[in-house]
C-alpha cells in the first residue's frame, strides 16, 4: 500500500499522467492548491499573520504592513491587531500586532484576533508564522484546522511540520530550514 501511494504521488507530479489523487487515494494533490482550494464560501481569502511582541516582531512589523500599497490595499489598523483588504479582490489579511511579550499583551491580542475572526465566521486558509522557532508552539496551538497554506518563517520552523500536520492534516507548508535575514 505505502509503495503504491508514493508511486502514485511520484508519478502525479507530471501533469501528462493525469493522476488524480483524490480519486485514487482519497488525499488531496501534494502539488498544488488552487485558488478555489484556499477561498470560502463567499469567495474570500482569508489569511492570518502571527507577529511576536519581541525585538524581532517589532522591527519588522512596520515594513510588512508598509508592504501594501494603498492604492491596491485598504488597511484598518485596530489596537490589538491590523486588518489588510484586497481593493480589487477578496483577500483579506489579519495581523496581530507585536505587543509587548512581558506583559503578555502579544498573547492576549491573538486571543482576541481569533475571537474575532470566529465570532464573524472567518476562517484563515493561510497562516503566517512571523518570528523565532521559539514563538512557534503558540501560533500551532491558534492556528485553525482547516489551514491550507502554513508558512513557517521561523528558524527551525521545519522542526515542527509533524505537530502542524496533526492539527491541519492538509496544508501545504512553506518552511525555512536555515537562520532568516527578516
Amino acid at each position: 500500500v505505502i509503495y503504491s501511494l508514493l508511486k502514485n504521488i511520484f508519478l502525479s507530479a507530471d501533469s501528462t499522467k493525469k493522476i488524480d489523487l483524490t480519486e485514487i487515494a482519497g488525499i488531496p494533490s501534494v502539488y498544488e492548491l488552487g485558488k478555489e482550494g484556499l477561498q470560502d464560501d463567499s469567495g474570500r481569502i482569508i489569511q492570518q499573520v502571527f507577529f511576536y511582541g519581541d525585538e524581532d516582531g517589532k522591527t519588522f512589523f512596520p515594513p510588512f504592513i508598509n508592504s501594501f500599497s494603498l492604492k491596491e490595499w485598504k488597511i484598518t489598523p485596530k489596537k490589538e491587531w491590523v486588518e489588510i483588504k484586497s481593493i480589487k479582490g477578496k483577500v483579506w489579511i489579519f495581523a496581530n500586532r507585536p505587543l509587548d511579550y512581558d506583559a503578555n499583551l502579544d498573547d492576549s491580542a491573538q486571543i482576541h484576533l481569533n475571537n474575532y475572526l470566529e465570532s464573524n465566521d472567518l476562517y484563515p486558509s493561510v497562516v503566517v508564522h512571523r518570528g523565532h522557532s521559539y514563538w512557534l508552539p503558540g501560533t500551532i496551538s491558534r492556528m485553525p484546522d482547516n489551514a491550507k497554506i502554513v508558512v513557517l518563517g521561523s528558524c527551525g520552523g521545519y522542526k515542527n511540520l509533524n505537530k502542524i500536520l496533526e492539527n491541519s492534516p492538509d496544508a501545504h507548508i512553506i518552511s525555512t530550514k536555515e537562520i532568516g535575514a527578516g
